[in-house]
């Protein structure tokens, strides 16, 4: 992906600087993955890392995020594309629910506690692929 370009004529001086700039854009961006809305004919980038959980609805999905501090519910006919999440160890806990479970804050038998304090079942179906999921996530982030 292009970000930046110098001519021929470039200094060294001024190739050190945009150097230093493109190795600092590439580590503020390196890694990071996004998810596609699209509603109405309007897209949106959202940093997967942004998104609390995934909850079906009818004709679509709600993504609730968590952006600055704040949580947003944006709404989708685009339907998730669930093996492409579970490679970032989002979790089915429901078959309404696909959840980030770097926001979830407390984990009960049939109950977990999001990070803004919103509580989603565990459908007793799903319960032991999510604690095996959770699990493999705990392990893989220390």
């Amino acid at each position: 992906q292009p970000y930046r370009y110098l001519l021929k004529q470039s200094n060294p001086s001024e190739i050190q600087r945009e150097l230093g700039t493109i190795l600092t854009y590439t580590k503020e961006h390196k890694g990071k993955k996004y998810f596609i809305v699209e509603d109405d004919g309007m897209y949106q980038k959202i940093d997967i890392d942004e998104i609390l959980y995934f909850s079906i609805i009818r004709r679509g999905c709600e993504i609730h995020i968590l952006q600055n501090g704040t949580g947003k519910i944006l709404r989708t006919r685009k339907r998730i594309q669930e093996e492409e999440l579970r490679r970032e160890y989002f979790c089915r806990i429901h078959k309404s629910f696909l959840v980030n479970p770097r926001y979830i804050t407390e984990v009960k038998k049939s109950e977990i506690k999001m990070d803004n304090n919103e509580i989603l079942s565990v459908s007793k179906a799903k319960r032991k692929t999510f604690e095996d999921m959770f699990a493999e996530y705990l392990s893989y982030r220390k």
